[in-house]
């Protein structure tokens, strides 16, 4: 549950610059939108519909729009007062809510949407590659399960002695072996340390893994193996 949480934070704090940056978009279109308004349709913004819309300034107008027209599912249409076929403007009217229903409500807000979605798409992605890497792949050596799981196949006629992935990482490159060596670096004054162990507490310190057998396995070496 946490660590669904904590992926939704980390999903939201990725994209809050671009969310952002929409957002101020919306206003500034909605501002035109609003601007529209004041000089032709201010008589639509009736304060005796039930959505109490003004349009007496600039400000106001803006508010109003920004409030109603922007929640409202069929956009500023359906918040303000509906034009009559006699009316002058109909035409006018007819361009502005079609115009604000198609770039506030369709194209920016599933903008929005998709930001969102293709964040989350990401971090699944991430979430299953990293998932696979580590069902797949030797925290230790970065070996792929296949390279043992293989040669164990052949080991069965030859003897070499290796016994796949599962045993591979639970006898030969144990990773809370690792993690305990890395606190027991860490603890260890520098100078009682053995050449070995200054090499690897240096290595630590630096955020290195040189020390680490990257593509090496000493069951891979016995049983003859050479990986490129």
């Amino acid at each position: 549950r946490f660590t669904t949480l904590w992926n939704v934070f980390l999903c939201i704090r990725k994209v809050v610059a671009t969310l952002l940056l929409l957002i101020v978009f919306l206003g500034v279109v909605v501002y035109l939108y609003s601007w529209w308004a004041f000089l032709n349709f201010d008589y639509y913004y009736d304060e005796e519909l039930d959505t109490s819309m003004y349009c007496d300034t600039l400000l106001n107008c803006f508010l109003s729009t920004i409030q109603f027209g922007v929640t409202r599912s069929a956009g500023i249409s359906e918040a303000i007062a509906p034009a009559k076929k006699e009316d002058p403007d109909y035409y006018a009217r007819f361009v502005f809510d079609i115009s604000f229903f198609f770039f506030v409500m369709v194209l920016i807000r599933r903008v929005e949407i998709g930001v969102i979605v293709d964040t989350f798409s990401e971090r699944r992605q991430e979430m299953d590659k990293a998932r696979e890497s580590r069902q797949e792949r030797c925290f230790i050596c970065n070996l792929h399960r296949s390279v043992f799981d293989q040669i164990a196949t052949d080991a069965e006629h030859n003897g070499s002695g290796v016994r796949g992935f599962e045993r591979h990482i639970s006898s030969e490159h144990i990773m809370e072996a690792y993690i305990n060596y890395i606190i027991y670096l860490k603890d260890r004054d520098f100078q009682h340390c053995t050449g070995v162990e200054k090499f690897c507490k240096k290595q630590i310190a630096e955020a290195s893994t040189k020390w680490f057998p990257v593509n090496k396995a000493k069951s891979l070496q016995r049983a003859g193996v050479k990986l490129d």
